[in-house]
């Protein structure tokens, strides 16, 4: 394939899922083997999702045929990846927080349930209908209403002091407002316009594309990844040698600031001579 060649011989983006790699088989083994933390269940439904979505821009850069143009659809996918990113930092961006972040991000999944199923039920059309007279809603819709009850006080907006819905995100805010958080506005002022663009098929990105180098967006997706695995070794107490945390330290930068090279693999270990 065209794109083949250009990824596989990418020695930088192997470098960085290698690390990330073995950092997540360290962070779930130690995450299995302590209390269950709200924080780090959502972090890992939010990375499974960047791992879901790296994986399918890789398929992309590397299965379509040569006159096809992917990388406006992959610029698409590595948006979803940075909004993911944002929020996963945000959760886990304050120790004393985090679990409760984790929460809010988990309890909010019913909030949306709720949602759909009010839009499925009020709409005229065919499937509207259909879903309001199913006997498997009226079934299973008291125990949803009572398990939203639970934690539907956690997202009330209230307008001029009266009730005016619940939040459409998990989180106060925008995007941008937790960007500015973790201290990544700068970044996500760029990168987040860069990328919408073919989010919402804008003229200019169809024509100039989004100013991402095609090798760069798979390792693009894996440094996210990678910004994310560090800070829950931070949280869960993993350490991390050197060399990982020289990687997870270029990760983590502005990725508009002038990079670094990565440092080089380190040296293997020699055998050791039996006695």
């Amino acid at each position: 394939m065209a794109h083949e060649t250009k990824l596989s011989n990418n020695d930088v983006y192997h470098v960085h899922i290698g690390v990330a790699n073995k950092l997540m088989e360290r962070v779930l083994k130690t995450a299995h083997a302590g209390p269950e933390r709200p924080a780090c269940d959502a972090a890992f439904q939010l990375i499974r999702r960047i791992t879901n979505a790296g994986n399918s821009i890789g398929i992309l850069q590397t299965k379509s045929p040569p006159d096809h143009d992917w990388k406006l659809d992959a610029c698409l996918i590595l948006r979803g990846v940075y909004d993911a990113m944002i929020q996963a930092l945000y959760i886990l961006g304050d120790r004393t927080k985090a679990d409760d972040r984790g929460q809010l991000y988990i309890d909010h999944y019913l909030i949306e349930k709720v949602e759909m199923l009010e839009r499925y039920v009020s709409s005229p059309t065919f499937l509207g209908n259909k879903m309001a007279n199913s006997p498997k809603r009226a079934a299973a819709e008291p125990q949803i209403r009572a398990e939203f009850n639970k934690v539907c006080g956690k997202f009330v907006v209230t307008k001029k002091g009266k009730f005016a819905g619940y939040r459409t995100n998990w989180y106060r805010g925008t995007l941008r407002d937790l960007s500015q958080e973790i201290g990544l506005e700068t970044e996500y002022e760029l990168i987040h316009k860069m990328l919408s663009g073919a989010v919402h098929s804008s003229a200019y990105a169809i024509q100039e594309g989004c100013g991402i180098l095609d090798e760069h967006v798979a390792d693009i997706a894996v440094k996210f990844h990678l910004r994310i695995l560090s800070k829950l070794c931070n949280l869960l107490g993993v350490p991390l040698d050197k060399f990982e945390s020289d990687i997870c330290g270029l990760a983590d930068r502005n990725m508009f600031e002038l990079s670094s090279p990565v440092p080089p693999p380190p040296p293997p270990i020699p055998p050791t001579t039996a006695k």
